[in-house]
């Protein structure tokens, strides 16, 4: 079966695997295999460019304090969420009431925004705060058990997250030579799966006692990221709310 990597694995595990890959291949004389000559040049070069371009995102200026601030950011509406969730099961039904109201509006901005990308939670938290401006929700937030305190650190926190957010924008914009890593990983999960992979998978059925178990060893690394990969994507798909 001709293995590919599938879309959704990220630019560390495209760099990863195709590390993987070339140091597998490359232990083994091909100067006969006119193909693999061709397609391993461009896939090393490639791939360091990935690795530079994700390097680069590590040590960005404002990495590790955007990183903070996002944590912080997400335990502050995870609370919010909590508090109001607590205050749908207490007895006084008006208590009840606006707590109903408020988790409705939560719940239609995305109840998991805090798993999303960091420009997707800013929009949809910007979003929520504004609706929670509205006098009859902002009238419901002050009758609940503990929301209105979380409200002002939540507040607080996505105020930081998006002026770190922000700055880490203006400072990758500076570097007008950089790629994007989604676009670099894009670059180098296509030699993969649209030449070297199949490559290596037809050849393996013509010639097995050349190719057969470099193909199965690199299948391994694919599967092995594309397990990781699936594992994410279907925690994210099935969070839900405790």
């Amino acid at each position: 079966m001709n293995k590919q990597i599938l879309t959704y694995c990220d630019a560390r595990e495209v760099n990863n695997v195709a590390t993987n890959i070339l140091f597998e291949i490359q232990k083994k004389d091909w100067a006969t295999d006119h193909a693999i000559q061709g397609i391993l040049p461009r896939l090393e070069q490639e791939n360091q460019q990935l690795t530079a371009v994700i390097g680069e995102l590590r040590t960005g200026k404002y990495t590790q304090a955007l990183q903070e601030a996002d944590a912080a950011f997400d335990k502050d509406f995870t609370c919010l969420k909590q508090f109001v969730k607590a205050n749908r099961f207490v007895q006084d039904k008006a208590i009840v009431d606006a707590a109903d109201l408020v988790w409705d509006v939560i719940e239609a901005h995305d109840l998991n925004l805090h798993h999303k990308g960091y420009e997707k939670q800013l929009s949809l938290i910007n979003s929520l705060l504004k609706d929670f401006s509205e006098e009859m929700i902002h009238q419901a937030i002050q009758k609940l058990y503990g929301v209105p305190e979380n409200m002002v650190r939540l507040t607080d926190s996505t105020s930081r997250f998006q002026n770190l957010f922000r700055k880490s924008i203006e400072e990758g914009a500076a570097h007008d030579d950089s790629i994007a890593p989604t676009a670099q990983k894009k670059v180098v999960r296509d030699i993969l799966n649209r030449e070297l992979l199949p490559y290596l998978h037809a050849m393996a059925a013509v010639l097995p006692e050349d190719y057969a178990e470099l193909t199965k060893v690199v299948s391994a690394f694919v599967e092995s990221v594309n397990s990781k990969a699936r594992a994410r994507k279907k925690r994210r798909e099935t969070v839900v709310e405790s």
